[in-house]
């Protein structure tokens, strides 16, 4: 099971050739786990048929892992996502907001949240 800092066995990002077009799936995402699971489900239906090669059960299960690590990572971290989304709307219609408008405090408010959040890779809206 890989993850941005430890890459698995299966990479596709390692993997894929030149220009290959790819599709990442992050655990942040709500339907993620359950696309995950879908995907080792067929991969594993086509081994059963022979239209795979056996050795791509060990993809299977790496699959399956990552969708139970992409639950229980959604699981513990909830409340950071939850209050990410906030704060990244509220910064959405500040920023949409003629500044003449909006009252100095609220703009204050909106730079120390964002400036308090945890550096795990939210601080993409600058």
């Amino acid at each position: 099971m890989g993850t941005k800092n430890n890459p698995g066995a299966f990479d596709c990002y390692h993997n894929a050739l030149p220009e290959e077009p790819m599709f990442i799936l992050l655990a942040r995402d709500p339907s993620a786990p359950a696309i995950v699971k879908w995907w080792a489900d067929a991969r594993e239906a086509a081994i059963d048929r022979g239209e795979r090669p056996e050795s791509d059960r060990a993809m299977v299960e790496e699959a399956r892992q990552c969708a139970k690590n992409m639950t229980a990572w959604r699981a513990a971290n909830e409340n950071a996502l939850r209050d990410v989304e906030y704060l990244c709307t509220a910064l959405r219609r500040i920023r949409s907001l003629d500044e003449k408008n909006v009252p100095k405090y609220a703009q204050q408010i909106a730079r120390e949240a964002l400036s308090n959040l945890p550096d795990k890779g939210y601080k993409k809206e600058g």
